[in-house]
């Protein structure tokens, strides 16, 4: 007996997404583009922490100064933000489509 809660692979062509309605479409890949900016966000982050314990390792090595540290760590800072910023509107944008489409069956 197969599991209920094994992942499914569904595959879709654009006819198919198009003969159920562009609003469908327009959610599906919105949903993929949120999947896409939470995969972005992840892979920044790992990237960007790397570069923060790299950047403080040069610190306490006095290869840059102080400030240095301090302009690189804001910097580092600053684009996980806006990486974290990104995903939260991509999956915004799911969810109020979502809605919109809830809205517009009546439900």
């Amino acid at each position: 007996m197969a599991d209920r809660r094994s992942p499914r692979i569904v595959a879709f062509t654009a006819a198919e997404l198009d003969a159920c309605g562009s609003q469908s479409t327009v959610v599906l890949a919105a949903s993929i583009h949120a999947a896409q900016a939470r995969t972005f966000r992840q892979l920044l982050w790992r990237r960007l922490a790397l570069a923060a314990a790299l950047w403080s390792l040069l610190g306490l090595l006095h290869i840059v100064p102080p400030i240095g540290i301090v302009v690189g760590w804001a910097l580092f800072v600053a684009a996980a933000a806006a990486a974290g910023i990104f995903e939260r509107r991509a999956g915004q944008r799911v969810l109020d489509l979502l809605a919109a489409s809830a809205a517009n069956r009546g439900g």
